[in-house]
């Protein structure tokens, strides 16, 4: 299965935070990113949609794993400063 896949084929956000690192995600954020900014493929918006839904997926992951660690983060420097 293709990173692709795994984005698109997930039931929801829940599934992809187990199926996808932060590390994948990132990745395919800065792609597809780096596909629009490039300009090298005249893109219509009929290949612009699936690309725009992985990236959704992709910061959703992103997002979801940073609140992860900052929630950890804040625990722990408050069992620190206790």
């Amino acid at each position: 299965m293709t990173q692709n896949n795994k984005f698109v084929e997930a039931e929801n956000q829940a599934d992809l935070i187990d199926k996808i690192s932060f590390n994948d995600a990132y990745s395919k954020l800065e792609a597809i990113a780096d596909k629009l900014r490039s300009g090298e493929n005249q893109m219509d918006i009929d290949s612009l949609i699936p690309d725009v839904q992985i990236a959704m997926q992709a910061y959703e992951v992103c997002k979801r794993r940073l609140a992860q660690v900052t929630e950890v983060l804040d625990k722990q420097l408050g069992n620190v400063k206790s």
